[in-house]
């Protein structure tokens, strides 16, 4: 085998498992179902002038871990959960259930637990801090508005992509 074909066989390899990777973090956004989440926000701006969205997602952030919520099951920072959620009309309004396994059937999203204090669980699904173009920033913090929508695609699987973020019913780049 020469030099060339081990190069295209390599290259070609290579190609095969960037497209594997980057299939997989889209296809909540071909298959998933839309839901949409009221979350509170902050910005920060950096030294070099790029600046920062940081979302609390209202509703499913932070939940106290009820009997109700979640029987018969102990949890600790870092496990990953599943949150079954509340929806009307696809706007999320609640919590139905936390559990470490999948739920079989009903909307629910993968997070992971971030802090836990006095069966309070602080979740985190991955979608809480954006960059934002410059100046988009002061604009957010200007606002008395703190509140925005994003419109989140939640695959069979709980994994979650937000598809829009909207701020005062426009929608915001990022």
């Amino acid at each position: 085998m020469n030099k060339g074909t081990l190069f295209l066989i390599v290259a070609l390899s290579w190609t095969v498992i960037i497209a594997g990777f980057i299939l997989y973090y889209q296809q909540p956004f071909w298959s998933g179902q839309e839901v949409t989440i009221e979350a509170s926000f902050s910005t920060s701006s950096t030294a070099q002038g790029q600046e920062y969205l940081y979302l609390r997602p209202e509703h499913i952030r932070g939940i106290t871990l009820t009997e109700e919520l979640a029987p018969g099951e102990e949890f600790f920072e870092g496990d990953r959960v599943y949150v079954t959620l509340i929806t009307d009309r696809g706007q999320v309004i609640g919590v139905d259930r936390v559990s470490k396994t999948r739920p079989e059937q009903g909307e629910f999203i993968r997070g992971r637990i971030f802090s836990l204090s006095l069966h309070r669980a602080t979740i985190e699904y991955g979608f809480e801090q954006y960059y934002i173009p410059r100046g988009q920033g002061a604009t957010l913090r200007e606002s008395t508005q703190r509140m925005m929508h994003l419109v989140v695609a939640i695959d069979r699987r709980g994994q979650a992509r937000v598809k829009t973020l909207r701020f005062q019913g426009e929608e915001l780049p990022y």
